[in-house]
């Protein structure tokens, strides 16, 4: 039986660099772990596509010309294979637990 939690976290990024490091350790470390991570560089002038390369395959890098926030998200949510996405934005980090409980809530609410 495939598990009906799977996954895709979707990081959309635009000049990120001082942030993505702590937000892709963040999903990285989940208990549950997702089945896929997804940095969508939307046309960066920092830094940002030289962190997200640092992390090689752990990680799937897309990068594109400036479209907005929205714009990359949709491009994460075109690229994801996942059942579920979940959102991380760039200057935000998730606290280990976080999509084990948004598992349980998934769980909880399916009866």
């Amino acid at each position: 039986m495939n598990d009906p939690f799977r996954i895709s976290v979707v990081i959309p990024a635009y000049n990120g660099e001082p942030y993505l490091r702590r937000s892709i350790d963040s999903a990285l470390a989940q208990t549950f772990r997702p089945m896929e991570i997804i940095v969508v560089d939307d046309g960066s002038t920092d830094g940002t596509a030289a962190v997200a390369k640092g992390y090689g395959d752990a990680i799937r890098n897309i990068r594109q010309k400036n479209g907005g926030v929205s714009a990359a998200r949709n491009t994460g949510i075109k690229a994801s294979q996942g059942d579920w996405v979940a959102f991380l934005d760039v200057d935000d980090e998730w606290r280990t637990y976080h999509l084990e409980n948004a598992v349980k809530v998934c769980k909880r609410s399916r009866g």
